[in-house]
């Protein structure tokens, strides 16, 4: 299996260097291979990470779970493929649920049968199978990186940054697991909306924007309203070509009240109980050494308005510094606690400035998606570690644009 390893490893790399898709970077060869080996190393380390910490963990259960399934797909290659459309859960019902219903399991289905035709290369060898989900999250992280540079060729270090440099971000979008892929699906979607729009229709773009789409609502469903209403704002920015602050502003606040008026409009389909009976399922999880105490929500507007300044303080500032609970408590909190300081800078930059610097939609894009999925993310889980895992994947939205802003030498925004 060592063979195996470093066999692949070699290929990867020089396929890293090679692929026209990320020689369009402008990057050079050595550089595309050096951040592919990050990718690489990294994924392989969370991997001997988690083992350490407990060998009974996400990423280490989904490769014993693959190797099963590909035991199956070789003595049954018809059981493989048509278990995806069974379930032990009656009916189509709790398409947003966490729990208990064909959807879920559907998520991770796809997962480990995905992993246990990659186990005809690595024989359920884990870092071999890290090695692909590496170069398929290498491939996404280059994608917003070519948004970025396309914008703003001349802060081309801040992006790289900001892109591949983001501690929680290159750890837990480098793993074996759920979360790599909505980073992935995530990055291919903003990659083929933007370029759409600023280079026009094609059909390997128009692919892209379904394929990642689609599998967006499969991953990760409540992330989707998000980036539709994101998807939203940017398109009427192009439009309208008017203040993309006021118009995301809109979109949000428009948003909110729709979901408000609906609890007492149309309450069948009231979204505030999806909301609910999504952190009601978070909170059904196993007690976690970062636990904190999480305000049940009710599927009422007063709750949610009740529960919005606990949901800013944990989405935006948990965990501080004297947070104990969990092994990289300080960790966490000292990186979070950097990015409090970048967003302080900016905040004085512009007050200095007196106006807000000219910039293309995108942006706005980015911020918007990041700074509402924080929000959900103080209103829905209840351990700082789990809060950090899924705030990190939304951290290039936010913390690129401001290393552009804010790097020395650059003049990047008017």
């Amino acid at each position: 299996m060592l063979l195996i390893f470093v066999l692949m490893f070699v290929l990867f790399t020089a396929f890293a260097g090679r692929w026209g898709f990320l020689r369009k970077t402008g990057l050079s060869k050595t550089t595309l291979q050096g951040l592919f080996i990050l990718k690489a190393i990294t994924g392989c380390f969370v991997g001997w990470l988690s083992f350490r910490l407990n060998p009974q963990n996400d990423y280490w259960n989904l490769n014993s779970d693959a190797y099963q399934e590909y035991q199956l797909l070789l003595r049954s290659p018809g059981t493989f493929f048509s278990a995806l459309f069974h379930s032990n859960y009656e009916g189509l019902g709790g398409f947003f649920d966490s729990v208990g219903s064909y959807w879920n399991d559907l998520r991770y289905n796809l997962l480990i049968k995905i992993v246990a035709i990659i186990n005809f290369i690595s024989r359920g060898n884990y870092y071999i199978n890290s090695l692909f989900f590496s170069i398929i999250g290498f491939t996404a992280t280059i994608a917003l990186y070519m948004i970025y540079s396309y914008l703003y060729p001349s802060a081309k270090t801040a992006i790289l940054t900001g892109c591949f440099f983001i501690p929680t971000c290159l750890y837990f979008s480098s793993g074996m697991h759920k979360d790599m892929v909505v980073f992935t699906l995530m990055a291919w979607y903003s990659y083929a909306l933007f370029f759409l729009s600023e280079q026009g229709f094609s059909t390997k773009k128009i692919l892209l924007f379904f394929f990642s789409f689609t599998g967006l609502l499969l991953m990760r469903n409540y992330l989707v309203p998000v980036i539709l209403l994101g998807t939203v704002g940017f398109w009427l920015c192009l439009r309208l070509k008017h203040k993309p602050v006021l118009i995301f502003s809109s979109v949000f606040i428009t948003a909110v009240l729709a979901m408000f008026l609906m609890h007492y409009w149309l309450p069948a389909a009231d979204p505030l109980k999806i909301w609910v009976q999504k952190q009601t399922d978070f909170l059904a999880l196993p007690f976690a050494a970062s636990q904190i105490a999480l305000e049940p929500l009710q599927p009422n507007p007063m709750s949610f308005l009740h529960n919005l300044p606990q949901a800013i303080n944990h989405g935006f500032l948990r965990p501080y510094l004297w947070d104990s609970g969990g092994r990289f408590s300080l960790l966490y909190a000292l990186e979070l606690f950097a990015y409090q300081v970048m967003a302080l800078t900016v905040f004085v930059y512009l007050i200095k400035k007196k106006r807000l610097p000219v910039v293309h939609p995108f942006i706005y894009y980015g911020l918007f998606i990041g700074l509402t999925m924080l929000l959900v993310t103080g209103f829905l889980i209840p351990n700082i570690s789990s809060i950090v895992r899924y705030r990190s994947l939304y951290l290039p939205f936010l913390v690129t644009p401001a290393l552009i802003l804010i790097w020395p030498k650059n003049t990047n925004y008017n």
